[in-house]
């Protein structure tokens, strides 16, 4: 995996919140758009999946078997302070970055945050790992498409 420059993962971070976010909820705007100092910097307090734009909850099995059939993938996380992060060394990764790899790999998920948005250049698909679990205590993932 590559970590992008600050200026390439800010394009990439902006660009999937134009694309995937709904920015006019309340909870976008309070929790999101509305970043708070931290100790360690400005972050916010809330997840962009509690705002995307008709998301689908998929399986892991489903979220595996679409990001195998992609190429030059995306990698990003919320931004949240360690304030309010209690696992320790959580963070492996400077936490504006963004990283590119040119395939997916389940064995990335242990050096990544619980909570990550993967997707490409075309900015028309994307699927989100969450730290949730639904009724059954699976892990809960989404899946985007525009």
């Amino acid at each position: 995996m590559n970590i992008l420059d600050n200026l390439k993962s800010d394009e990439l971070r902006a660009k999937y919140i134009q694309n995937f976010v709904n920015t006019t909820k309340d909870y976008f705007v309070e929790l999101i758009e509305r970043k708070t100092e931290f100790s360690d910097g400005l972050c916010y307090t809330g997840y962009l999946w509690d705002c995307l734009k008709n998301p689908q909850v998929i399986s892991e099995t489903e979220a595996t078997r679409i990001l195998q059939e992609k190429k030059n993938i995306y990698i990003m996380w919320d931004i949240h302070s360690c304030e309010r992060i209690f696992i320790p060394n959580y963070w492996k990764y400077p936490k504006t970055s963004v990283l590119s790899t040119e395939m997916w790999s389940d064995s990335f998920r242990e050096n990544l945050p619980e909570d990550i948005y993967l997707f490409d250049d075309t900015f028309s698909w994307s699927v989100i790992f969450t730290h949730e679990t639904d009724e059954k205590n699976n892990d809960f993932y989404l899946y985007v498409e525009v």
